[in-house]
């Protein structure tokens, strides 16, 4: 992989998204480009608990669905997904 990549213009309002259009974004960077792990930080318990509640599982089950048939302990399974208040 080269170095010296760029980065994209910046979106600050990233994770007000709704719920699936998070799990949209965010699914390419798993299956295409290998992201095996998020961190959604946010100082708003309520956006914190969304990312918990909705957006962690149904990213889950969009990658399963996107790499079927996976052997139970694959990557899928292990998808690291972290939530944290800020």
């Amino acid at each position: 992989m080269p170095h010296g990549g760029t980065f994209g213009p910046i979106r600050r309002a990233y994770l007000q998204s709704p719920p699936e259009q998070l799990v949209d974004e965010l699914l390419p960077l798993a299956i295409e480009r290998g992201v095996s792990g998020f961190t959604l930080v946010s100082d708003v318990p309520r956006t914190t608990e969304r990312d918990g509640r909705e957006v962690a599982p149904a990213l889950r089950e969009a990658l399963a669905r996107e790499r079927r048939p996976v052997a139970s302990g694959s990557a899928v399974d292990g998808l690291a997904t972290s939530v944290v208040i800020g």
